[in-house]
């Protein structure tokens, strides 16, 4: 059955055309607002944990800030082999089916015995620093759309976005051994073409190519500030899940964190809806709003 808005009173018809283009726009920016979403649910989740260890006790989620120490045993970055106390790493590829989105294919911390200090006491930090995931295709399509904020090593991605070492390889460039080693490793096999038609290649010329890799990593050595969200452990902390909060290894700290989380959460889940409002009302005015309004044929399905 069709309601021709013709027939409608202005009103009605202008409340009709809001409500289906709000639903429109909501439905493409699902994304964004879920990440909003999600973020909130951080926010007051960090909010609420302890920012020190001493009024933490065993097995309660905490925060700690203070410096990498340099009693720290060090290791080797994984691309740059530098010689560090701590090192956050990626490996991503390009894809442009649908426009440009990097795909994460594997990402990880590698550490040795890590200390951090807090005031003149140096604090072990143990748990899963020597962890890497290597993801499925679901699992890259949610690190492409943003909405991978459960991930244990999600904080990687915001880390190394921020600052770090980057370096990229299209598909017709060869690798160092270093960085052939690392594919094997994680069991990624490269692309070697950029694109099989003549629009893509007509790109690449002008554009980063399809299938481009991109290396990063991020090193923390002796001195460096370090914020981590973990569990207490009876001597330290433990970069673990606990009580449902997603450890975390930053060099921002909490209160600065926090405040981001909160002017992006804020622009995500409210803002974002907002601006569909109010876009849609514009859009909607003339039907309402201008005198003739029973000449427009629009006409609404239902």
């Amino acid at each position: 059955m069709s309601i021709p808005l013709s027939l409608m009173d202005p009103l009605t018809a202008t409340i009709v055309v809001v409500s289906l283009m709000l639903l429109i726009l909501l439905a493409f920016g699902s994304p964004i607002i879920y990440t909003g979403w999600k973020q909130r649910q951080q926010y007051h989740q960090l909010s609420a944990i302890h920012t020190s260890l001493d009024d933490a006790i065993p097995g309660e989620a905490v925060a700690v800030s203070g410096t990498v120490s340099s009693q720290s045993r060090t290791i080797d970055s994984p691309y740059r082999s530098q010689r560090c106390a701590l090192a956050l790493w990626d490996t991503a590829r390009l894809s442009r089916g649908q426009g440009p989105q990097w795909f994460l294919e594997a990402s990880g911390v590698m550490a040795d015995e890590l200390l951090i200090t807090l005031d003149t006491e140096h604090v072990p930090v143990t748990g899963q620093l020597r962890q890497r995931r290597v993801l499925t295709t679901a699992q890259a399509l949610s690190s492409a759309l943003g909405v991978d904020v459960n991930s244990t090593l999600a904080f990687i991605d915001t880390e190394l976005s921020q600052s770090g070492f980057e370096k990229q390889f299209t598909p017709t460039e060869d690798l160092t051994e270093t960085y052939r080693a690392h594919n094997r490793d994680i069991g990624f096999d490269r692309p070697t073409r950029d694109s099989s038609n003549m629009l893509g290649r007509l790109l690449a010329e002008q554009l980063t190519p399809h299938n481009t890799v991109r290396y990063r990593e991020l090193t923390f050595q002796g001195g460096d500030e370090i914020t981590i969200i973990g569990e207490k452990t009876d001597d330290g902390i433990s970069v673990v899940e606990t009580g449902g909060t997603h450890p975390i290894i930053s060099s921002e700290s909490l209160s600065n964190r926090l405040s981001r989380y909160r002017r992006e959460y804020v622009l995500r889940l409210y803002g974002y809806p907002a601006f569909c409002l109010l876009f849609s009302a514009l859009i909607a005015y003339p039907i309402g709003g201008v005198p003739n309004a029973n000449n427009v044929q629009f006409t609404l399905y239902i």
